[in-house]
């Protein structure tokens, strides 16, 4: 991870370029256009400020992507699969509190039992009750 973070601390410090850098790619790309003229000093700075900003910040993300994250992908993947795979089934259940939710829905189950145990006797009941309400007596 050390390795990685200064390999990217690296490529990251060769974005904050020299002014002679900064001025040719300005000019090469014509970032400002014909802005030029009538413009204030403190809006044409403010302008290449935020151009450079922007270019530096993106740069920099994208670095850091390509240094640290996609590095670290793989083999992350591949040494947390590792380790899980070492464990027992005891250790998984007492990690994931198996049994907790274990007895939750044991109780649930019980729960529901009863209760549509309860809802069949009222299914009788209605049964009964049912022909009584389609043959009533005069």
């Amino acid at each position: 991870m050390e390795e990685a973070c200064a390999a990217c601390k690296e490529a990251c410090m060769n974005e904050f370029m020299s002014t002679h850098t900064i001025y040719w790619d300005l000019t090469q790309n014509n970032v400002l256009g014909d802005s030029l003229e009538g413009s204030d000093v403190s809006e044409i700075s403010k302008k290449l400020f935020d151009v450079i900003k922007g270019r530096i910040a993106s740069n920099i993300i994208a670095k850091f992507y390509q240094f640290v994250l996609v590095p670290l992908d793989a083999p992350l993947w591949t040494k947390m699969q590792n380790q899980v795979s070492e464990l027992s089934d005891e250790t998984i259940e007492h990690l994931f509190g198996a049994e907790a939710i274990r007895k939750l829905y044991t109780s649930r189950a019980e729960k529901c039992a009863t209760q549509a145990k309860e809802l069949a006797e009222e299914e009788k009941e209605f049964v009964k009750v049912a022909h009584t309400f389609a043959h009533p007596k005069h």
